[in-house]
């Protein structure tokens, strides 16, 4: 402010704030310590004691102006600045509990929000194109969630999706040094790998916790194979059915160009593909709280300020008990509001949840 001396007149519509008018009486003064101001609260005919509360505060630049009906926050706002004879009118909500928090605070929940509403509210898809490492396998990338498809793009532009393979072995062995014994110390190189140990400091630095070093080993364990000229390698004898037995066909579902199964532990994705396949398409849920510029879409943008304002009032024992369950409200209906804006249920939809496990259905 340009005239230190200047007199601020903070204006304040409340109605039926008898539990929390101390407390935001209380925040203003620390917020406006060393400056010259006047704080005019305008009771808009409230039914509890809040007047009474106001009238127990005997300071000097506190003004109560008591209008004889209910006339609104609108005229009750205009009647203060009616009233104000300072050099700058400041007009705030007599409920607005949030107003002393920090700009860190406030970014924080932010970013938590987005995450949340990433899931299952307002999901970014990203699309990335992955080389395929010597080990038939590709790293996630840093702000990956869940996957959405996987596959190679043929000469159409076509995605030609993966089929997805649980039983891909991505196995481990406790790595040995040239002498058998096993290795476990912080960094340590057999053959041209170096092992790492991640145990081996911190909290949890006991003999007790140690977790060896570990390096891939794919290979067999054994060298049979089932007999694909058998029709029955196709068919899973899984299902009793009125004294029978029943069968399930083409489990894991028609052609694909490939396979792949999600290795969390090594935060990579294992690949079965032909052995020509250099790159692979991976479309991802991103956590879109690590990107360098979040965004959130338009349709939760009010979801987004609930959010923020249930969070900083969540954990406060200062603010009564029936607006913290208005600000859960308010949160929970606009994130289902958003939601359903955002949700683009067609009929093509409906038939693929109809259809969902029409590939792997028993038949008798």
């Amino acid at each position: 402010m340009k005239n230190p001396n200047a007199l601020l007149s903070i204006v304040v519509p409340v109605y039926n704030e008898e539990e929390n008018i101390q407390l935001l009486t209380n925040s203003i003064e620390k917020a406006l310590n060393g400056y010259r101001f006047q704080l005019i609260y305008i009771d808009d005919f409230s039914t509890d004691d809040t007047v009474l509360v106001l009238k127990k505060m005997k300071n000097e630049y506190l003004h109560v102006i008591e209008l004889k009906k209910n006339y609104g926050q609108s005229l009750a706002l205009a009647a203060g600045i009616d009233y104000a004879s300072g050099d700058y009118i400041i007009t705030m909500d007599g409920d607005d509990y949030a107003s002393n928090a920090s700009d860190a605070a406030i970014r924080n929940i932010a970013l938590r929000g987005i995450r949340e509403f990433g899931f299952d509210v307002t999901s970014r898809i990203k699309s990335i194109k992955r080389s395929v490492s010597s080990n038939n396998t590709i790293t996630l990338p840093e702000d990956y969630v869940d996957i959405v498809k996987l596959g190679v793009v043929d000469s159409d532009g076509v995605i030609r999706v993966f089929n997805q393979n649980k039983h891909i072995n991505y196995s481990q062995r406790i790595a040995q040094d040239t002498s058998g014994d096993t290795v476990n110390d912080p960094q340590t190189t057999v053959g041209d790998t170096i092992l790492t140990n991640d145990s081996e400091e911190g909290p949890l630095n006991l003999d007790s916790n140690l977790v060896l070093n570990k390096e891939d080993d794919k290979g067999a364990t054994e060298s049979s194979n089932a007999d694909s000229g058998d029709l029955d390698f196709y068919i899973f004898e899984n299902y009793l059915f009125q004294g029978g037995l029943g069968r399930l066909y083409g489990a894991g579902g028609a052609y694909a160009p490939g396979e792949y199964r999600i290795n969390l532990d090594q935060n990579r994705i294992e690949l079965d593909t032909s052995s020509s396949t250099t790159d692979v398409v991976l479309e991802y849920v991103s956590d879109e709280a690590r990107s360098t510029n979040p965004v959130i879409h338009v349709y939760a943008e009010e979801a987004l300020r609930s959010y923020i304002y249930y969070k900083l009032c969540e954990r406060k024992s200062t603010i009564p008990l029936n607006e913290k369950t208005r600000a859960r409200a308010e949160y929970y209906n606009e994130r289902r509001k958003a939601k359903a804006r955002l949700s683009n249920f067609s009929k093509e939809e409906i038939f693929k949840t109809i259809r969902k496990n029409f590939k792997q259905a028993p038949k008798y």
